[in-house]
């Protein structure tokens, strides 16, 4: 199945923004990213920081990946896989009742919710989109002009949901502290 070029690239920008700003802020404060990711307690400590720069390193290849039409297909494969793992970690700690740490997602610090789950699962959706062959027809300037406002457009959406569910998660920590009291 084919799928309008514009199309795929719309979802390549979204996710070489959303992969983008998770490099930067896990390479901005490696040791606050390794912290938050051992505080998933899903590998031993040992394997922490290794597994970290992994983590690091796979999403700068899904980055350079994206970008390069030949191996656009295989960076979004890559992408897909990444946020299913991203996604699955924080649905088991959410099952075992571990909501206050920090997902260690990007951007402000925000503590782990099924709005994330949801998150992930819908940037996965993207990226299977973006691992689409694309349909036989050239990008105009006019082509050029919506990819940019479209990709600028669903991050402002991504982070005004990001932000919107830190509020949430505020509201409800703040609800439970008075409850308590």
């Amino acid at each position: 199945m084919q799928l309008d070029p514009l199309v795929i690239l719309i979802a390549c920008g979204v996710l070489i923004a959303v992969f983008v700003r998770a490099i930067w802020h896990k390479l901005s404060d490696f040791d606050v990213f390794k912290a938050s990711f051992a505080d998933y307690e899903l590998l031993p400590q040992s394997l922490v920081a290794p597994a970290a720069l992994i983590l690091v390193l796979a999403e700068a290849a899904i980055v350079a990946g994206l970008v390069v039409p030949l191996t656009r297909p295989a960076a979004a494969i890559g992408a897909i896989l990444l946020l299913v793992l991203y996604g699955g970690a924080i649905a088991v700690n959410l099952r075992r009742g571990r909501y206050l740490i920090d997902c260690g997602c990007g951007g402000p610090g925000q503590g782990l919710s099924w709005f994330l789950v949801a998150r992930n699962v819908i940037l996965a959706v993207i990226a299977a989109m973006a691992a689409m062959a694309p349909g036989l027809r050239s990008i105009s300037v006019s082509d050029a002009l919506i990819l940019g406002l479209s990709v600028v457009t669903v991050w402002l959406l991504i982070l005004a949901s990001e932000q919107a569910a830190a509020n949430d998660a505020h509201r409800q920590f703040i609800r439970n502290s008075r409850n308590k009291g």
